[in-house]
């Protein structure tokens, strides 16, 4: 089951989600800041009251119903935790940092889901950040002559650069939305893309098409990128649901059952 979850983790994968929970340890990546780990404890304490009530419910639903960033959607509810988890699933069903348009729609198009929902929950790039390894070649060597990507802005590049370092430090973080706004959901992740800001070459490709061009141009009003970003994962929440016997409610988030 592939599900793009797109609010505080970045557009991430439900199947990322249970592979980092699988291997019991916090997993980062530069397109994907996973601090999820950091709550389990809060998860099972909420998890132990409900089921103390006879409430039986997944540990997918309930970090559906954590991770909202706002109250912004309805979550729908009687999804089962899957009973497999494979690194090998994440290829092809991932969107890499680096994707072009062609190929965010195809795989977009494959879940089910449309160019509003591709630029729209490329919105959640408004919080966290990235790992400087992650736009090593877009800023660094981008045609093979040690040069930056000309799409960037050059005064935003070269502050990329002032941050990262050079020679590179991969450890180092950038704000995946600048100008502050990297610890609030708000939508001036669409204003930075119409500048030539954008962090990964995936942001920049939304200028590409006319169709998502104009769309980042209109998300740029708060309330409807809101209210477009919280249609769209109503229906990632759609997508995927393992019900019956093909899924189960996990006694513990970092484990299948027995």
């Amino acid at each position: 089951m592939t599900v793009l979850f797109g609010a505080v983790m970045h557009q991430c994968y439900w199947i990322q989600l249970k592979i980092r929970l699988l291997r019991k340890k916090r997993y980062r990546t530069g397109h994907c800041q996973d601090t999820m780990l950091l709550m389990i404890s809060k998860l099972k304490l909420k998890k132990s009251v409900l089921e103390w009530f006879h409430v039986l419910i997944s540990w997918l639903w309930l970090l559906g119903m954590l991770f909202r960033t706002k109250p912004m959607w309805q979550v729908l509810t009687g999804r089962k935790d899957g009973r497999v988890s494979l690194a090998s699933d994440i290829p092809g069903n991932l969107p890499p940092p680096t994707a072009d348009f062609t190929s965010l729609q195809q795989l977009f198009a494959s879940k089910g889901l449309d160019v509003m929902d591709l630029v729209a929950l490329s919105g959640a790039h408004t919080i966290g950040v990235s790992h400087c390894s992650v736009i090593a070649r877009r800023l660094y060597n981008f045609t093979g002559k040690g040069d930056a990507d000309p799409s960037l802005e050059p005064d935003y590049a070269n502050k990329l650069w002032r941050e990262c370092g050079s020679p590179l430090n991969p450890s180092t973080t950038v704000d995946m939305d600048p100008d502050q706004s990297s610890l609030s959901f708000d939508s001036h992740y669409f204003k930075i893309v119409s500048q030539n800001k954008g962090l990964f070459q995936s942001d920049a490709t939304l200028l590409t098409n006319p169709q998502s061009a104009q769309m980042v141009e209109m998300l740029q009003h708060g309330r409807l990128f809101f209210v477009r970003f919280a249609q769209s994962m109503k229906k990632m929440g759609g997508i995927g649901v393992l019900t019956g016997d093909e899924g189960e409610i996990r006694k513990h988030c970092s484990l299948v059952n027995a």
